[in-house]
């Protein structure tokens, strides 16, 4: 008796349905656009505030502050510079690193500092750097403006944004008080 041969069924072709699925989702998303941009943006302003107040006034317990006075715009390749938030890499004219209990004493100056958006304005050409630390762990880095009332949170996946503080109130100017007996910068004052 002959052997019967194996029948192979040609293979089907699968990326016509693949096709019509991108096709269906990307109508879906573009029909959606409006829910999509505004959930992103509710999510972006929210996680922001968390951000915010994490950074702010919950500012978890520091035994490190570097205190870096900003200069001007420098290459990205410049040694003993400040790492970009949202612009230009930025020079770095003086530098101090405090400890312990004065570490301390500025973060709570920082905590109770009145922090909203609604203080926020647009320049943001900081005069200081600040990284906060805990046991050598990095807990915040961020750039102040006393200009336009911001400083720099993380924002989770969106990486850094600008949020406001009362920089005219007592306690910001406490706080740019301090900042310059540490690590003096020439336009402070101003």
């Amino acid at each position: 008796m002959p052997e019967a041969t194996p029948t192979t069924t040609p293979p089907r072709k699968r990326w016509p349905r693949f096709l019509a699925i991108v096709v269906v989702l990307g109508l879906f998303v573009y029909l959606t656009r409006d829910f999509w941009v505004t959930t992103l943006r509710s999510y972006f302003i929210g996680r922001t505030y968390v951000a915010a107040q994490e950074f702010g006034r919950f500012l978890p317990p520091v035994d490190e502050i570097e205190i870096l006075a900003l200069g001007g715009a420098v290459p990205d390749d410049t040694p003993d510079s400040f790492p970009p938030d949202l612009g230009d890499r930025l020079g770095t004219v003086n530098r101090h690193t405090i400890h312990g209990p004065e570490a301390e004493q500025l973060a709570s100056i920082w905590r109770d500092i009145d922090f909203d958006r609604h203080f926020a304005g647009l320049c943001h050409q900081p005069y200081y750097a600040l990284r906060f630390r805990h046991h050598g762990k990095l807990i915040l880095e961020t750039s102040v403006c006393w200009k336009c009332s911001t400083y720099t949170v993380p924002a989770g996946i969106f990486g850094h944004t600008y949020y406001g503080f009362d920089s005219k109130s007592e306690l910001g100017q406490k706080l740019l008080s301090t900042l310059t007996q540490y690590a003096p910068h020439p336009q402070a004052s101003q």
